[in-house]
């Protein structure tokens, strides 16, 4: 039988379980990169829920195949930036609207 998953950050996957969803967490965002390369070829689940922010911190290739995946659908929902990552989603953000890669220290 096909099912919801939610792939979410480290310490975030408790009410998510509470509500019966089976849960695979990451710590890094090479970590979600590679869950998400699975599920798609995988497809043990036929819908998807990941971090929003996630999208956007996985890079280009993985980010156009979570859009054009029929199946498993990916549902972004915010669950908020996982703790480290805040540095490395931030960088990318400044990256996709300056236009070129900026090191915040």
């Amino acid at each position: 039988m096909r099912k919801v998953k939610v792939l979410c950050p480290s310490g975030k996957q408790e009410s998510f379980a509470l509500a019966g969803f089976d849960t695979e967490t990451y710590d890094s965002t090479a970590e979600a990169g590679e869950s998400i390369r699975r599920a798609l070829v995988d497809r043990d689940a036929s819908v998807l829920v990941i971090d929003q922010a996630l999208v956007a911190l996985v890079g280009n290739r993985i980010a156009r195949a979570i859009d054009d995946s029929d199946e498993p659908l990916f549902l972004p929902i915010p669950m908020g930036v996982a703790a480290g990552m805040e540095r490395e989603y931030l960088e990318r953000v400044i990256r996709r609207i300056v236009g070129y890669q900026v090191r915040l220290k």
